[in-house]
C-alpha cells in the first residue's frame, strides 16, 4: 500500500473511532464520556509533544517552520485543554470552529511530505484527525454548544492570531498560516486567487463556514425561545443535588440548548440550574410540594 492509500485508511479509521466515541458517550454515563474526552486529550498532548520535539531531536528545528504558530498547532493546544476540561466554553468554540472549518480542510488536502511509516506521518495524521475528532466528540458526544455570537468571537480571535503570525512571517521570512504564499500542495487556498487576494478570500470563506457550523445551534436557540436561549446565567449543579428535597422548589432546572446535561470535571452528572423567577426572602427555604403542612403552635408555647 502506498503512502496515499495508507493516509486515507488512517482517515477512515479515525472516522469510525469518532462515531464509536460519540455513540458510547451518548448511551453511557457521564463519567465514561469524560474518560473518553480526557483520553483524547492525552493522545493529542502526546502527539503535540512528539511533533514539537521531533525536529529538535533530529536537528531540523527552525524558527521559520517549527514554531507552534500554524492554526492547526494552536487548535491542537486548545483542544487538549478543552477535552480535559469540557466545560471550558471558549475552548470548545475555538476547537469546534477551527477544527471543522480549518483543520478538516487540512485532512482533506494534507500538506504532508513524509510517507508511511515515518514518525512525521503518524504525528500529522493523529494530530489532524484528533482535532476533528475532538470537535465532533465535544459537540455530539458531550452535547456542548457554542454560545450566541460565537462565530464573531472566534473570527476576531482568528484575525488576532493572523496578525501575530503576519509579524512573525515578516520578521523571520516564514509562512505561518500561509500568509506569505500558498502551500505547495493543492488546497482551498489554491483557488482563492493570488497573494494577497487569497488572504481576504479566505477570511470571507471562514465567515461563511463559521455561520454554517453555527446554524444548527442558532436554529435550536431560536426554537427554544428567548427564555431558554442562553440569555440567563446558569451554573452546573450535580443531578443528585437537584433531585434532593427542597431544591426543586427553589430552582428552575432545564436542559438548556446552550449548556445541556453534561459531566463536570469530576465526572459528576450535572444539569444547569437557573434561579427561580421569584426570588425567595433571605432565610426561607423551599418546601417540597408533597410535604405535609406544618402545624402551627399556640403563641407562647415552648414547642
Amino acid at each position: 500500500m502506498g503512502a496515499h492509500g495508507a493516509y486515507w485508511v488512517a482517515v477512515g479509521i479515525g472516522a469510525v473511532l469518532t462515531v464509536l466515541a460519540c455513540v458510547v458517550a451518548r448511551r453511557t454515563s457521564a463519567r465514561v464520556a469524560l474518560v473518553i474526552s480526557r483520553c483524547l486529550a492525552v493522545v493529542l498532548a502526546a502527539t503535540a509533544v512528539a511533533f514539537y520535539l521531533g525536529p529538535v531531536v533530529d536537528g531540523t528545528f527552525t524558527v521559520r517552520g517549527s514554531l507552534p504558530l500554524q492554526l492547526c498547532d494552536v487548535t491542537a493546544i486548545v483542544a487538549v485543554g478543552t477535552c480535559w476540561f469540557p466545560h471550558w466554553r471558549l475552548g470548545f468554540e475555538l476547537t469546534y470552529f477551527w477544527g471543522l472549518a480549518g483543520t478538516l480542510q487540512g485532512v482533506v488536502t494534507p500538506d504532508l511530505d513524509a510517507s508511511f511509516p515515518h514518525l512525521e506521518f503518524f504525528v500529522f495524521v493523529v494530530a489532524h484527525i484528533g482535532i476533528v475528532m475532538a470537535a465532533l466528540y465535544l459537540a455530539i458526544g458531550m452535547r456542548a454548544a457554542p454560545r450566541p455570537f460565537a462565530p464573531l468571537r472566534v473570527f476576531g480571535i482568528t484575525v488576532g492570531l493572523a496578525a501575530v503570525d503576519a509579524v512573525v512571517d515578516w520578521r523571520l521570512g516564514a509562512n505561518y498560516m500561509y500568509l506569505a504564499h500558498i502551500p505547495p500542495s493543492a488546497s482551498l487556498l489554491s483557488v482563492l486567487g493570488p497573494w494577497p487576494v487569497y488572504i481576504a478570500s479566505a477570511a470571507g470563506v471562514a465567515v461563511v463556514l463559521f455561520a454554517v457550523l453555527d446554524a444548527p445551534f442558532w436554529l435550536r436557540r431560536r426554537a427554544a425561545g428567548p427564555g431558554r436561549a442562553g440569555n440567563r446565567t446558569g451554573v452546573m449543579v450535580p443531578a443528585d443535588v437537584i433531585a434532593s428535597p427542597g431544591v426543586i422548589g427553589s430552582a428552575e432546572v432545564m436542559a438548556s440548548p446552550d449548556v445541556p446535561v453534561a459531566p463536570d470535571v469530576t465526572g459528576t452528572a450535572c444539569v444547569t440550574a437557573f434561579p427561580a423567577a421569584a426570588a425567595r426572602p433571605p432565610g426561607r427555604t423551599a418546601i417540597p410540594e408533597d410535604a405535609p403542612p406544618r402545624r402551627r403552635t399556640p403563641a407562647g408555647s415552648d414547642r
